[in-house]
């Protein structure tokens, strides 16, 4: 990102049978990007919406987010270890 701004989002989908925790993708994460690279949000779903030509409905993704933050649902957080301001 040409602003140096966090990707937003991140939605994951699990494999069958794999619990996922914030832990784990922060673990994954630190490893393999960059700081600043770190998504600001995370979103756990079971499948990811798509379009009717199959593709993935990003708006769709979007609107899941906002509503599942508005109801206070834990699979959308923000996670604690990126609450700090960007120097």
């Amino acid at each position: 990102m040409s602003d140096g701004a966090r990707p937003g989002l991140l939605a994951v989908v699990p494999l069958p049978g794999v619990s996922l925790s914030l832990a784990e993708v922060h673990a994954y994460a630190t490893g393999r990007l960059a700081r600043f690279k770190h998504p600001a949000h995370l979103l756990v779903l079971d499948e990811l919406p798509r379009s009717a030509t199959q593709k993935i409905s990003r708006a769709a993704v979007r609107e899941r987010f906002l509503a599942a933050r508005g109801a206070g649902v834990s699979g959308a957080v923000r996670p604690g270890w990126l609450t700090g301001r960007r120097r």
